[in-house]
């Protein structure tokens, strides 16, 4: 049996009934986990393509303030910056931080042309998250680790100090703030969401393949994570 026969590969026809579908699971997830819990906690990625799924979510009748939300990584720009992870994430849930049980963000001093500084090491998540969402680039990285980091290594252990890094990545810009794979896989149930033939190829190569992680990050989760793991794809 390869890696893809163990994992949940669910394929839809169009991106819409990708949303509407990945919509309906995150509802039910977050009020079955509010049936035995006083929270749920939940780690969402950023980027381009989910944002049409936090739009959707938006119109879902959630208690939001039973939630506890984590931003899965940020660029280094000022957090009312159209870049900005955590600002598209509330624009697209139409939603404010207060809203929130509690909301995780990146605490960082921000200086354009400068490198980012973390305020706070010591930083509080709800954990085990119920429920993490992930991306996945063109070149295998989720959440901001990318591969041949000078870091990568450190980034991908589970046993790592720290459950936030600074990343220096080849993008446009080039610093981001990520959560480790320490605090992603400290989660009970993983969504990876891609779009796309060649995102889909990718998946499917590196899933079967004996790759390295150092090449292809992504490689990390399916080699390591033991929980639940669904990735949805749509063309």
């Amino acid at each position: 049996m390869t890696q893809r026969d163990k994992l949940k590969l669910l394929k839809f026809d169009s991106p819409r009934d990708l949303v509407n579908s990945l919509t309906e699971f995150i509802r039910e997830k977050i009020e079955l986990n509010l049936v035995n819990s006083v929270n749920c906690s939940i780690a969402l990625s950023g980027g381009k393509t989910p944002l049409n799924l936090y739009s959707n979510i938006s119109e879902s009748n959630i208690d939001w303030s039973k939630v506890d939300l984590s931003i899965v990584d940020e660029r280094f720009v000022d957090l009312q910056s159209k870049h900005s992870n955590q600002n598209n994430i509330l624009k697209s849930l139409a939603l404010d931080i207060k809203d929130f049980k509690s909301f995780h963000g990146f605490d960082f001093t921000y200086e354009k042309d400068s490198k980012p500084i973390i305020k706070r090491k010591d930083y509080f998540y709800n954990l085990p998250f119920d429920l993490c969402l992930l991306g996945m680039g063109g070149d295998g990285h989720f959440a901001s680790i990318f591969p041949n980091l000078t870091n990568l290594d450190y980034l991908l252990d589970r046993n790592t100090e720290e459950l936030v890094s600074i990343v220096k990545t080849k993008e446009k810009i080039p610093y981001r703030l990520t959560l480790t794979y320490r605090a992603i896989s400290q989660s009970k149930c993983i969504v990876v969401y891609i779009t796309g033939k060649e995102k889909l190829s990718l998946i499917q190569r590196v899933m079967d393949n004996d790759v390295s992680p150092r090449d292809y990050p992504i490689k990390k989760i399916f080699n390591d994570f033991p929980n639940d793991l669904k990735i949805y794809w749509s063309p």
